[in-house]
């Protein structure tokens, strides 16, 4: 089944990782969903407070 999500690698620090894991569990979440949920909600706000970010679908 084809997904809009990509793949790509991230180097942390393994305290920052470990914190990460532990907010995760807290939220019912894996870390990548964690992260995720993060990502979104502080795009929301960097756009709500500097306006919408435009993405060209056509270059991927």
């Amino acid at each position: 089944m084809p997904t809009s999500k990509r793949c790509f690698s991230l180097r942390v620090d393994s305290d920052l990782m470990e914190k990460f894991a532990k907010m995760a569990e807290e939220n019912r979440r894996s870390v990548n969903k964690e992260m995720e949920y993060i990502m979104v909600n502080t795009l929301k706000q960097y756009e709500k407070e500097h306006g919408v970010i435009q993405v060209d679908k056509s270059q991927k």
